[in-house]
């Protein structure tokens, strides 16, 4: 604990000296044309596994909103949260050039809002995760660094995420050309009950969980709850993909969710605590949808580790420097498998 806390406090000095500095001199270049307008939104879940997604194969229809469009979206079938999952953990991998491989200073330094900016975006961010103060967490240090920041949720852990719907309108009707938003959701995180409002209260009866020897009333219940937090989950996603379709620009949109979380599916605990991990706290969803013609069809299978996403966002949105690696880019052409890891067992 003492060592995971020193370690911590330097990120935290390290993230906030490049606040300070916002990377001046900083280069980077755009790959292919780019439009006059363009907006691309970032979406960030939080707790979500594929293995309690309808889209995924999941038995329970929880993802009814996203079904009705799956055809628009790229699904990625393959991807999984580095090790180990948890939240400021993964986000910092997944928003910076620093990796499972290489946490070093000059990695973490460099995150991709800063990079956005660099490219002549307006950038913002919008949290509905709970925030302790203006620098109590990683992902706060990042969000300032945006040039409009806005927590939806500061006292109270019964919250729902359709409180970043008319912040996004607000951003997104906003007269600037180059838009790069970040919706920080909080997802399926526990307590599963707080996530949903009363009428996504759908799943309620049991017969339908493949039943474990250590089920009882209380642990199914977990799991009919979390099941409705999906189905929750899965209306705000289509709802944020519908602002983003009506503004009838350039857009991209990515959704990835910072790690996945055990349902009393594999073991008897659910979350994702650390001392006993399941391959369900690694399975997490991952889509694109674009308002181009591009097609990442053939890329969809690849086997992918989030602590990479920010080479796949370059690629998807067109931009470019010198630690921008193809290899690390799902949607490349170049694209390198790498190894993957839950503990010290590969998967």
């Amino acid at each position: 604990m003492v060592h995971n806390y020193r370690l911590y406090k330097q990120e935290m000095k390290l993230f906030n000296s490049y606040n300070k500095k916002m990377l001046r001199g900083f280069k980077v270049e755009r790959t292919f044309n780019a439009p006059a307008e363009e907006v691309h939104v970032l979406v960030l879940g939080e707790s979500t596994t594929k293995a309690h997604m309808g889209i995924y194969g999941y038995q329970r229809d929880t993802t009814p909103e996203l079904e009705k469009i799956k055809d628009e979206l790229y699904i990625f079938n393959d991807v999984v949260c580095s090790n180990p999952p948890g939240t400021m953990a993964n986000l910092k991998k997944i928003l910076t050039l620093a990796n499972t491989e290489d946490l070093s200073a000059k990695k973490l330094g460099i995150n991709i809002v800063n990079i956005m900016k660099a490219a002549g975006f307006s950038t913002y961010w919008v949290s509905n995760q709970l925030i302790l103060g203006t620098n109590d967490t990683t992902t706060s240090v990042f969000a300032k660094q945006a040039d409009k920041v806005q927590f939806t949720n500061t006292t109270n852990s019964v919250t729902y995420d359709e409180k970043v719907l008319p912040i996004l309108e607000e951003y997104l009707t906003e007269d600037v050309d180059k838009k790069f938003i970040v919706l920080h959701l909080i997802g399926t995180h526990m307590i599963y009950r707080h996530r949903y409002p009363d009428e996504f209260d759908k799943f309620q009866d049991t017969s339908d969980i493949p039943k474990r020897p250590f089920h009882n009333k209380k642990k199914l219940a977990y799991i009919n709850q979390y099941d409705n937090s999906v189905l929750y989950h899965d209306w705000v996603l289509s709802e944020i993909i519908k602002r983003v379709k009506g503004t009838n620009q350039n857009a991209t949109l990515t959704y990835v969710s910072d790690h996945g979380e055990e349902i009393y599916d594999l073991k008897d605990l659910h979350g994702h605590p650390g001392t006993a991990h399941t391959i369900n706290m690694y399975k997490i969803p991952f889509f694109i949808w674009t308002s181009d013609k591009r097609d990442f069809s053939k890329y969809l299978n690849n086997k992918y580790v989030s602590d990479d996403t920010i080479h796949t966002l370059l690629d998807l949105f067109g931009i470019t420097f010198k630690g921008h690696v193809q290899q690390k880019s799902v949607i490349n052409d170049n694209f390198v498998e790498k190894p993957r890891y839950m503990g010290l067992k590969e998967i």
